[in-house]
C-alpha cells in the first residue's frame, strides 16, 4: 500500500472515532442526565491538552537526550513511576501519610488531575 492510502485510511478512522465520541457524549448527556458547567469543561479540556503537550515534549526531549533504551528506562523507572504513583491517579492523595502528602502537592500531575475531576465531574 502506498503512503496516500495509509493516510486516507487513518483520516477515515479519525473521522469515525470523532463521530462515535460525539455520539457517546450526546447519548450520555441526554440519557444519564449529566449537566456540566461548560466553562469548567472547557477549562478541563484546555488543561488536558496542555498536560498532553507537556508530557509529549518531555518524551521528545528524552528521545533526543538519551542514546539508548537503557537510558530511557532509567528516567521511566526513577522519575515517571514515582510521579505517577504520587499523583492521585490511582488513589486519592488524601490517603497518603504526611510526608508523602506534602511531596505530592509539588507534583504537577496532582493539579492537572484535580482540575480534570472538577471540570468533568
Amino acid at each position: 500500500m502506498t503512503s496516500q492510502t495509509n493516510l486516507k485510511s487513518a483520516s477515515y478512522a479519525l473521522i469515525v472515532a470523532g463521530i462515535i465520541g460525539i455520539a457517546i457524549l450526546l447519548y450520555s448527556r441526554e440519557n444519564l442526565y449529566l449537566h456540566h458547567n461548560y466553562k469548567l469543561l472547557g477549562i478541563a479540556l484546555v488543561v488536558s491538552g496542555l498536560g498532553g503537550l507537556l508530557f509529549s515534549l518531555l518524551g521528545t526531549w528524552l528521545g533526543f537526550a538519551c542514546r539508548s533504551f537503557d537510558q530511557i528506562s532509567i528516567y521511566t523507572n526513577f522519575i515517571v513511576t514515582p510521579v505517577l504513583y504520587l499523583s492521585g491517579v490511582f488513589f486519592p492523595v488524601t490517603l497518603l501519610d504526611e510526608p508523602w502528602k506534602t511531596v505530592s502537592q509539588l507534583n504537577p500531575i496532582v493539579s492537572t488531575n484535580n482540575i480534570m475531576l472538577i471540570g468533568l465531574g
